[in-house]
């Protein structure tokens, strides 16, 4: 932690920061977004790693595998230009690679496909690479590629940035840099603080260019209504809202993980809440797990509960909640997985005989800790299941820290506990699970079954049933789609 920072810190005191309306001043000349859009995630979350986390919240990504890299970017080229001319669609969906997973020997991507086989002639999904590989065979076959325009724009800065953008970007760290200083006692490390402006300048030389580009694909596709995962990041996603915004299509994301009053991406300070040019980098909707996900929101995009597509699919017809077999799941973050090994070592010594401990990595990290670990050993398992609902369905208990699948869980698997730390606290400052202290503190809990489960109308306000029928509504009613909800 920051040698000046309290202790207790609250998302609140941290948005702080942001809480100026010279903040959102500093704009680009040509289309008015406000730079901080593109800044606030990395800066928010250099300060959450000094006060909550041992190990850095960004500038961890993995080494690029150059070949693959290079092979996958060409691919995307071709593939795009060969399909140019069916690329119309009432409905765009933008989103990451992270959900892939390999289905009957093809790739579905269960973040995103499940919208896309909704209206399956009417959609079309643009998607970014997960560790630039190339995913195909698919079972969705309308899918165009994000990454031969991100490279584009990323050359574009590169060669744009001039001194003006530097001057701007260096006035922007700056200030957020000082309000930092005196709101939080946090100080800006200064090759941070250097790299921020480097990395800000190309990015907002690349605006311009990037807005244009936005606009030329939505006017070309005819989409009436985007959605697209992580929207409310910031970031190029900002410059596309915008773009759609300005173009009167109907925008929202679709929720992809857990959104909490503790989540910097989905809550800001008041000075943001309050700016229509903020705004407008923002999607308009935001697509919920259900009712309780909603009342998590603290900015201005409105949340529609709609349900959970892969969930519901992973459960229709099972006609069970779950296969125990005695074993306790232990969820990873996909950052401090020692931290998290170290628990299930320790809990496993005190269960030893009566329970098996299995640790699931999160799927950032999945490969890694397969490299290291293997299956596990006789203490401690490793989970080898893809999905997490084959996971849960074996589970006697499950126990993360920040995890989604704790939510997973709900309605599913009896005991769900949550490890109560400085940062589970920051990040659910209101949550339905049994806390837990440390492995002793859990292993006896374990051993008189303390954990109390969710009542079904807790479960349905966290999962809403009948994604589809939701769904299919929301369409027709923002983006006037024709859905024929009597046929579907």
């Amino acid at each position: 932690m920051n040698a000046a920072m309290r202790p207790g810190l609250s998302l609140n005191d941290i948005l702080q920061v942001e809480d100026d309306e010279a903040v959102l001043a500093v704009t680009c000349p040509h289309t008015d977004i406000p730079l901080w859009a593109l800044l606030r995630v990395p800066l928010l979350r250099s300060i959450l790693s000094d006060a909550l986390y041992s190990v850095p919240l960004v500038g961890q990504a993995a080494a690029t595998p150059r070949i693959r890299a290079a092979s996958s970017l060409a691919r995307a080229v071709l593939h795009d230009a060969l399909r140019a001319g069916a690329s119309r669609a009432e409905v765009l969906v933008m989103a990451t690679g992270v959900g892939q997973q390999l289905q009957e020997g093809r790739w579905f991507n269960r973040l995103s496909d499940h919208f896309a086989n909704a209206l399956p002639r009417q959609t079309l999904v643009i998607e970014d690479f997960f560790g630039w590989r190339w995913p195909f065979p698919r079972h969705n076959s309308r899918v165009r590629f994000s990454a031969p325009g991100q490279a584009a724009a990323a050359i574009f800065g590169k060669l744009a940035c001039d001194a003006t953008d530097h001057a701007r970007a260096a006035r922007l760290v700056g200030l957020v840099a000082d309000r930092a200083r005196r709101t939080l006692g946090w100080e800006l490390p200064i090759a941070q603080a250097d790299f921020l402006r480097g990395w800000l300048a190309r990015k907002a030389a690349a605006v311009p260019w990037l807005y244009r580009r936005h606009r030329a694909m939505l006017e070309r596709t005819g989409a009436r209504v985007l959605i697209k995962e992580e929207a409310c990041y910031g970031g190029t996603s900002a410059v596309l809202m915008r773009a759609a915004r300005d173009l009167g299509i109907a925008t929202a994301e679709y929720q992809h993980g857990a959104i909490s009053g503790g989540h910097d991406a989905y809550n800001v300070a008041p000075a943001l809440q309050h700016s229509d040019a903020y705004r407008r980098t923002l999607p308009e909707h935001l697509l919920a797990y259900g009712s309780w996900w909603v009342d998590q929101i603290g900015m201005p995009v409105q949340g529609v509960a709609i349900g959970n597509p892969h969930r519901a699919a992973r459960l229709a017809g099972s006609g069970i909640r779950n296969e125990p077999s005695g074993e306790v799941l232990i969820l990873g973050d996909g950052l401090e997985t020692p931290m998290y090994m170290a628990l299930a070592e320790r809990l496993a010594a005190r269960v030893a005989g009566r329970l098996r401990v299995v640790f699931r990595p999160h799927p950032l990290e999945r490969e890694a800790v397969r490299a290291k670990y293997g299956s596990g050993n006789s203490a401690v398992g490793i989970d080898p299941h893809v999905d997490i609902y084959d996971a849960l369905r074996a589970s006697h208990a499950v126990v993360s820290e920040l995890s989604t699948g704790l939510f997973e869980a709900v309605g599913l698997v009896d005991h769900v506990f949550i490890w109560d730390t400085p940062k589970s606290r920051f990040t659910f400052p209101s949550h339905p699970f049994t806390a837990f202290q440390d492995a002793d503190d859990l292993a006896m809990q374990l051993e008189h079954n303390t954990a109390s489960a969710c009542s079904v109308a807790d479960v349905d306000a966290i999962w809403q049933p009948d994604w589809r029928t939701h769904y299919l509504q929301f369409l027709s009613r923002v983006g006037s789609v024709d859905v024929n909800l009597s046929n579907t």
